[in-house]
């Protein structure tokens, strides 16, 4: 008798325990990889659950992640709604740089793959592979499958929803979300979103798009209206209220270019550079000051004569 219940002991733990998958640590390639519009998994996910397993890697452990599946963009997960994928996370020592830390209840772009054993795994383990959607939940995602994915993506990080959308997550995340969209969509389009923010009906959100349009095209426009954004108490930054050093350094040499900028083009122009630094001249197009953004369309049309510039004429 002792020893069968020895056995059914035995066996109860067992069956209780912890899976935990052989899943090897996935590295960085170091060739230049672009997680989202690479990776054979593609989605957009809740994060509903995080937990450890005991399989390490150095000063990592391997974390079980549960997501909830909203929009399925690439590959497939067949057909479940409810997911787990299984990353090494930062576990022993402290972290630098931007390390994967998905938080549970937020909504994330998530790069998948699946390893030899088919479990699903990150792109890479340790390192960010995925974007933060602070724009709340998308039934559907924007546009169409006539555009990439990194344009839907980029859309989508940019278009605030009325469903499970949180107000102070969407201004405080909204610097991160432009610079995504900025590499894919281009500076007049994060222009155009920050402007559009503008008329929100939301205090937080109409500060966060006036800070990072004047903070990110500093000296070219101004929407500090106290009809706006109030009274300036809850500014963060604004140059000439509370001018990072930075900023102002920005500032001078901004207006040192425009005070030369054929001079500046011609040059540029001498040297074969012209492609590196014509968002710049995207910019410039936009400003209100119908004088600069006319000379920037000059240079544009002369030296990017083939590029649409649908804000010049």
């Amino acid at each position: 008798m002792r020893l069968l219940a020895t056995l059914a002991f035995l066996l109860c733990l067992h069956g209780s325990a912890t899976f935990i998958p052989s899943a090897p640590f996935r590295d960085r390639p170091e060739t230049s990889v672009r997680p989202i519009a690479d990776a054979p998994i593609l989605l957009v996910g809740k994060i509903v659950q995080q937990r450890y397993v005991n399989r390490f890697h150095q000063s990592m452990r391997l974390a079980r992640i549960t997501v909830q599946v909203e929009n399925l963009l690439r590959g497939s997960v067949d057909g479940r709604t409810t997911i787990d994928f299984y990353n090494y996370a930062p576990y022993f020592l402290g972290t630098t740089g931007p390390v994967s830390f998905p938080r549970t209840g937020r909504r994330y772009v998530l790069a998948l793959t699946r390893d030899k054993s088919g479990l699903l795994r990150p792109v890479w383990d340790y390192w960010d592979s995925s974007e933060l959607v602070a724009s709340g939940r998308h039934r559907t995602v924007p546009l169409d499958s006539s555009r990439t994915v990194e344009q839907r993506i980029a859309t989508l990080l940019l278009t605030p929803t009325t469903e499970d959308f949180d107000i102070d997550l969407f201004a405080a995340e909204m610097d991160g979300s432009a610079g995504f969209a900025r590499l894919i969509l281009g500076v007049p389009a994060v222009i155009a979103f920050y402007q559009q923010q503008m008329n929100s009906p939301h205090l937080a959100i109409r500060i966060a798009a006036c800070e990072n349009l004047t903070s990110d095209f500093a000296g070219l426009f101004d929407c500090w209206d106290p009809a706006t954004v109030g009274d300036g108490s809850l500014l963060l930054q604004r140059y000439g209220r509370i001018p990072p050093q930075v900023s102002r350094r920005a500032h001078r040499y901004q207006q040192r270019e425009i005070a030369n900028l054929e001079g500046i083009w011609a040059s540029r122009a001498a040297a074969g550079r012209v492609d590196d630094w014509v968002d710049q001249l995207d910019v410039y197009s936009l400003a209100p000051d119908a004088e600069l953004r006319r000379r920037a369309c000059r240079l544009l049309r002369k030296y990017h004569p083939n590029r649409p510039s649908p804000q010049c004429p």
